[in-house]
């Protein structure tokens, strides 16, 4: 009888460990794919706030008076792009698949609309404020990051 157990399980035991084998790298190789597009949507929602920042800043100092940077763009041009960047940030922050969650915790997207609307772009101190608090937005996305992707 123990033969038998032995040759069947000579027959199958192999078997078994291919599929189970199979199904540890299916999920080894499913885990690492989320992370790593966890990883490519957070990079696009921190360039995008950096683009938004270097616009709205840019904005803000010519509005001002303070011209942060020398260039042929007209008013016009200048306003389309920082439109642009805006609505950027702000689909960024909406349509992530894979960090939606840890996004909407941060409640950055509720506070950036706070912010933009709050948003004085004839007064000086703008341009310090919108730094203070864009910085704040990206650290707290950092922070969602590192926990997210467990980094820290």
């Amino acid at each position: 009888m123990e033969g038998a157990v032995y040759k069947i399980w000579a027959a199958i035991g192999p078997l078994i460990g291919v599929l189970v084998g199979a199904w540890l790298t299916a999920r080894w190789q499913r885990k690492r794919w989320i992370q790593d597009n966890k990883r490519a949507e957070y990079r696009e929602v921190l360039d995008a706030l950096q683009k938004y920042r270097w616009y709205l800043l840019n904005y803000l100092a010519v509005a001002g008076g303070s011209l942060v940077a020398e260039d042929a763009r007209t008013h016009e041009e200048r306003r389309a792009a920082f439109a642009d960047a805006e609505v950027s940030v702000s689909n960024c922050l909406a349509d992530r698949l894979f960090i939606r969650e840890s996004l909407a915790r941060t409640k950055v997207r509720e506070d950036l609309r706070k912010f933009q609307t709050s948003l004085d772009k004839n007064d000086e101190s703008s341009v310090t404020r919108s730094i203070e608090v864009l910085t704040e937005f990206h650290e707290r996305i950092l922070k969602a990051a590192d926990e997210d992707l467990g980094l820290k």
